[in-house]
């Protein structure tokens, strides 16, 4: 497994949008063809936000990045890919004055399986209908208590040729995971941080990159403070960044 090593600190902002409009997304031609990735912000409380992000028909959604105050009370926070009327959509919910962020990977893909949930406090799930050639990522991130210690996680690995969803928290925390075939362009990518740090995951070209495993303390309210995946358009480069107490696996494929 390779370690990520943590780079020089930049900025990251995320691209806040009004819960009711879809994004402009740039579309590029990559292997997985229809790679587009894009973030979004929900500063709402007493309902969610639903965001429209591409057809079901012929697409997946995972998640790439998630920023806020997760695990910040009085109600559960709830961050979720999934699909609905053949569309896949991103909800978002949290508490009055405490914005979310999410950042989003969406591709076309084959044999997609999912999306398959797990909680703490239960044994890890498998994911039916997965071999060694699917690659999973999480799609939703739960905390209603957990997230606020370092040691908390959720993730997906593979293990007897299948995959699996599992974790462990200091309190409740659930996750959901999607899977589709695709090849590892590297190792999965790890980082860690207690700061703000920033690191190369891949080139673009013809790579899609998405979370496979994310953990650490999510209670600074502020979307600046958590893990994001970006697509620097400048240096061709897949990169991420972490800001506060997180650590994560992130793996990029083709």
């Amino acid at each position: 497994m390779t370690k990520l090593l943590l780079l020089a600190p930049i900025l990251w902002t995320a691209c806040a949008l009004d819960p009711t409009s879809a994004p402009a997304e740039g579309e590029r031609d990559q292997a997985l063809s229809r790679v587009t990735l894009a973030s979004f912000t929900c500063n709402q409380s007493g309902a969610p936000c639903n965001f429209d992000l591409a057809s079901a028909a012929d697409r997946v959604c995972v998640l790439a990045g998630l920023t806020g105050g997760v695990a910040v009370g009085p109600s559960a926070t709830l961050t979720s890919v999934g699909t609905e009327g053949g569309e896949n959509f991103l909800t978002i919910y949290t508490n009055a004055g405490n914005p979310i962020t999410a950042t989003v990977m969406c591709a076309h893909a084959v044999n997609v399986v999912g999306p398959i949930h797990w909680s703490w406090p239960h044994a890890a799930t498998a994911i039916p209908g997965t071999t060694a050639s699917s690659r999973c990522f999480l799609t939703q991130v739960t905390a209603d208590g957990g997230f606020q210690a370092y040691a908390d996680n959720v993730g997906t690995y593979l293990a007897g040729g299948s995959w699996w969803i599992g974790g462990s928290a200091s309190n409740y925390l659930d996750a959901n995971a999607t899977c589709f075939d695709a090849t590892d362009v590297s190792e999965p990518s790890w980082g860690q941080t207690g700061g703000t740090t920033s690191g190369t995951l891949a080139p673009t070209g013809a790579i899609a990159c998405g979370l496979t495993q994310l953990g650490g303390v999510f209670t600074t309210t502020g979307t600046s403070d958590g893990v994001a995946i970006t697509d620097n358009a400048r240096s061709h480069e897949w990169q991420w960044t972490f800001t506060g107490a997180h650590h994560a696996y992130a793996d990029c494929v083709e």
